[in-house]
């Protein structure tokens, strides 16, 4: 039976990170403070290296500098924004917070009761055999090995993780060195040393808990990463969108919070954390890097949409047989399949999926 997406369905999502701020702690000469990473204004002169029909080029460069707009022989000034870790840095440091809740139990807003009641069936079914036991495992080592960091994991060969839950009083502490091939198998067995993998098993199974709790109460990890770099090093905070850009405009634009003093503190916006951290989705196959979860598999920066192909495994396909997919997860014969945790994985990261009338 194919389920019918209702007219009115949402979720409201389960992992909910803070902003991430940069911060750099300074070396004894330098009284051992902790300061902000500030966002600077820089102006370069570089050269044009866009793509120009070479008989346009070569027109614009015999020219002898009379056409001056993209003319290769001319520089090309340039207004830009850099985050540099100041002098005197001992650690550079990005530090923020998840809240995390049980969001997916049940639609935040649902029309339909056929659907309501499908899904608790699905939910039931996706507790019992240990999807979200698998997804907090995911999660947990996107957050360990630092896939959060993005670019700036690059910056250093020495990082350490830390990951601490207040209302336990509990705190690990992680190596987030050389852990690529975490990521790739999942497995907890890949990282180094018992008492690593001890830690996130006991990280994983709170991360579990918080998703599954009956409890409406957020519960908050507080993520921290410190990185060994040296003093003058860019680093690379979110990069805000502007729509509205004009000529006197930096061509690049970074995200920063206000600090009581004034200062731009550079920071990571909450969706690219939570980007990294759902960063668990094998459409490609196991050979290859997990993707962020998504409706459609979408990579941007590859143009590609991996889960709109000839095998319907899209969200919305997937969605129309939560009713068998349901049933093959009741069946302890069956194997845990991809699709499965994917499909609880859409749920968890929540959104707007109801169906409009064509």
């Amino acid at each position: 039976m194919t389920v019918a997406i209702p007219s009115l369905l949402s979720f409201t999502g389960s992992i909910r990170p803070s902003v991430f701020i940069f911060s750099a702690q300074l070396d004894a000469q330098h009284g051992k403070k902790i300061v902000p990473v500030e966002v600077q204004n820089a102006a370069f002169l570089g050269i044009f290296q866009n793509y120009i029909k070479h008989s346009i080029a070569k027109q614009k460069a015999d020219s002898k500098g009379q056409e001056k707009k993209g003319n290769p022989v001319n520089g090309n000034p340039q207004l830009s924004e850099i985050a540099i870790v100041p002098v005197g840095v001992e650690k550079f440091k990005i530090e923020g917070s998840l809240q995390i809740f049980n969001e997916a139990d049940r639609a935040t807003a649902c029309n339909s009761t056929e659907f309501a009641d499908q899904y608790g069936k699905f939910y039931d079914a996706a507790l019992a055999r240990g999807i979200f036991k698998e997804l907090a495992t995911r999660y947990a080592l996107n957050l360990i090995s630092g896939q959060w960091l993005w670019r700036n994991r690059l910056q250093s060969s020495q990082i350490e993780i830390v990951i601490s839950m207040p209302s336990e009083k509990k705190e690990w502490r992680f190596d987030a060195n050389g852990y690529a091939d975490v990521i790739w198998a999942n497995k907890v067995g890949h990282l180094v040393g018992a008492q690593a993998q001890a830690d996130a098993t006991e990280l994983i199974a709170a991360i579990e808990k918080a998703l599954t709790k009956k409890s409406r109460a957020a519960t908050t990890f507080v993520v921290s990463a410190s990185l060994d770099v040296l003093p003058g090093v860019e680093v690379y905070p979110s990069q805000e969108l502007n729509m509205g850009k004009s000529d006197n405009d930096p061509s690049r634009q970074l995200f920063s919070l206000l600090t009581q003093d004034g200062t731009r503190q550079a920071a990571l916006h909450p969706q690219k954390v939570g980007n990294a951290i759902r960063t668990i989705d094998y459409v490609r196959g196991s050979e290859y890097a997990p993707i962020a979860v998504s409706a459609y598999g979408t990579v941007t920066r590859s143009a590609a949409a991996y889960r709109l192909g000839t095998q319907k495994n899209d969200f919305y396909s997937l969605f129309a047989k939560i009713d068998k997919i349901t049933a093959e997860m009741s069946d302890p014969k069956n194997v845990m399949d991809e699709d499965w945790v994917y499909l609880t994985a859409m749920f968890v990261m929540g959104g707007v999926f109801g169906a409009k009338a064509e």
